[in-house]
């Protein structure tokens, strides 16, 4: 029941921003635009979460099925998304590899394989690792390379290994998603 009432709440925010005005202030507060009944769509589809995105995706990729205006807004949410604070992205970067650093496995180790690293004794191996993962936040760029509905991907460098891509989930996408399918299981 409680799930009901939120995604409700959600569900009227599509409708009323859908169907009202087309005019829109970019993010600065600035600039005003006028926006096509399909951008319209995409923004509200973004607005909803991931897995509303996905459905977006999909019939973006059917050209075939929607008109070549709504397919072209919808491919917006392909991977040009509204970014995450990139102060949070970094945070989670970096817990995931001081985690991965505490349970004994290299964090920036590119094999499925355990990533230790041979022939180096205890506290130099962690001193080793902790430089690299500074180094590898440090080098991340400021801005996302892509955002897309789960997360974004930013260029970085690992010292011996060279350029990288990392990329960084939304902070509580698998929440949403997994609220969003028992909506859909309960609808279904």
């Amino acid at each position: 029941m409680r799930l009901t009432r939120g995604i409700s709440s959600r569900s009227s925010m599509f409708v009323v921003s859908t169907f009202s005005s087309t005019t829109a202030t970019s993010s600065d507060g600035g600039e005003v635009m006028t926006l096509s009944h399909a951008q319209r769509l995409a923004l509200s589809l973004e607005k909803l979460g991931p897995t509303y995105v996905k459905f977006g995706q999909a019939l973006g990729s059917r050209p075939d099925v929607v008109p070549p205006s709504l397919a072209a807004a919808l491919s917006t949410l392909q991977d040009d998304m509204e970014p995450f604070d990139n102060d949070v992205a970094k945070e989670i970067i970096l817990a995931e590899l001081l985690f991965r650093e505490a349970n004994g496995k290299d964090p920036l180790s590119l094999s499925s394989a355990s990533g230790m690293m041979v022939g180096v004794d205890g506290e130099k191996k962690e001193e080793a690792m902790l430089k690299d993962v500074e180094a590898l936040v440090s080098s991340l760029t400021d801005e996302p390379v892509a955002a897309a509905s789960i997360g974004q991907v930013y260029k970085a460098y690992i010292p011996g290994k060279g350029d990288v891509a990392v990329k960084v989930q939304r902070p509580g996408v698998r929440l949403l998603v997994e609220r969003d399918a028992e909506l859909l299981l309960t609808v279904a």
